[in-house]
């Protein structure tokens, strides 16, 4: 997980944490000797889930607007 998350900018959130919660990658096992296909645990896809990157508000007048 570490190594998914060294490249990432901390000063912002995550759009997509798929990449970062998916299983362990045949390159990962090769580098870190665990088995391939190994899923992350439950709470460190927790963690990485509430690092995503809050959606923008609609502005209050939008829906004004949006009458559709």
């Amino acid at each position: 997980m570490l190594r998914r998350l060294a490249p990432l900018d901390v000063s912002r959130g995550l759009a997509d944490v798929g990449p970062l919660i998916g299983p362990v990658t045949a390159e990962e096992a090769g580098e870190s000797g665990l088995p391939a296909g190994a899923v992350v645990p439950a709470s460190v896809r927790a963690a990485a889930t509430a690092a995503r990157s809050p959606q923008p508000a609609a502005h209050p007048w939008t829906r004004c607007w949006n009458t559709g």
